[in-house]
């Protein structure tokens, strides 16, 4: 599967797209039965002035989420490895 997401698309300030943060989903496992969270790091995108936003039960903005495991620190590396990729640092 492919995603374009478009420069104009981001939301920025000035030339800085700052809209991301780590996201979490709790569930309970289909295998174990337990209780669990996935943690995420979700990425906003320019919505159409009718979508709107209302905590905790209503988020019809745009966005992208990536998955990225059980802890924070998994979603935070992830972030780390992207950072690296974008910039080619090794």
């Amino acid at each position: 599967m492919r995603i374009n997401v478009y420069t104009e698309e981001l939301i920025t300030v000035g030339n800085n797209p700052v809209m991301a943060e780590i996201v979490t989903a709790d569930y309970i496992s289909s295998r174990t039965g337990q209780p669990m969270t996935n943690y995420g790091i979700r990425i906003y995108l320019k919505s159409h002035p009718d979508l709107h936003y209302v905590p905790p039960r209503d988020d019809d903005r745009s966005a992208v989420t990536f998955w990225c495991g059980p802890t924070r620190k998994h979603a935070e590396d992830y972030w780390r490895f992207v950072g690296k990729m974008a910039f080619g640092v090794a």
